[in-house]
């Protein structure tokens, strides 16, 4: 009967019994999904109350507009660096983690690995937002090229993780079976969004509200799958 949780394989099990060090891998690996998704979610509130103009790629109509919304904006920025800087690592770290399971699809090992590298990507992007951006804003007119360089990379980073992130979406989607039930399409809903947001953003198309809402729905996916593997692994 389906539950609508993730459950055991039942090989494993077997091979490994119910409380071994797999398992106990398992569990911590799907803890920190849970708490770095968690805190992912705090830096994508932070985003969109920093608002499109100042934080957002593709979200300004010139340099000088972002620039000048940046000040209003820095506390917000702050706070999307600060817990995202963490909130990236954490699972990065947990989609390597769970990338080792032997007993799963090869399509759900790559999504996990995507994640980890989508964890790296906003690593960066997030350091951004927040200790280099701002102070370069800040800056007088001798450090405009300066910011125009560095939000440029910001944007083209952002869209390249939020590619990245659809991929590892569909990817973690794929399968029926390895997936907890109801996550799983929400977890592909962001997969074919972001792909699309990511895509636009990287050919020049920026869409700023599709790539947040994007970015949202999968971290949101994500802990959800996490309190899922977390409630099958105890």
């Amino acid at each position: 009967m389906d539950t609508g949780r993730l459950t055991l394989n039942p090989a494993h099990v077997a091979r490994h019994g119910a409380d071994t060090p797999a398992t106990t891998a398992e569990w911590f690996a799907h803890l920190l999904l849970l708490i770095g998704a968690l805190m992912v979610l705090v830096t994508c509130l932070a985003y969109a109350l920093a608002g499109p103009v100042a934080a957002m790629p593709a979200g300004a109509d010139s340099v000088a507009a972002a620039r000048a919304a940046t000040p209003s904006a820095i506390g917000w920025m702050l706070l999307a660096s600060w817990a995202g800087m963490p909130g990236d690592v954490v699972l990065a770290v947990a989609g390597l983690m769970l990338a080792q399971r032997r007993d799963q699809s090869p399509q759900l090992t790559a999504g996990w690995y995507a994640l980890a590298i989508v964890g790296l990507v906003f690593l960066i992007v997030d350091t951004m937002v927040g200790q280099v951006l701002p102070p370069l804003a800040m800056g007088g007119p001798e450090a405009a090229a300066a910011y125009a360089g560095a939000r440029t990379l910001f944007d083209a980073l952002f869209h390249l993780g939020t590619f990245a992130g659809g991929l590892s979406g569909l990817a973690l989607a794929w399968v029926p079976g390895g997936r907890p039930r109801g996550w799983g399409r929400l977890m592909g809903l962001s997969g074919v969004l972001g792909v699309i947001a990511g895509a636009a953003g990287l050919m020049g198309w920026g869409l700023p509200q599709a790539t947040g809402g994007a970015v949202t729905l999968l971290v949101l996916a994500l802990a959800g799958w996490g309190w899922a593997g977390l409630r099958a692994v105890r």
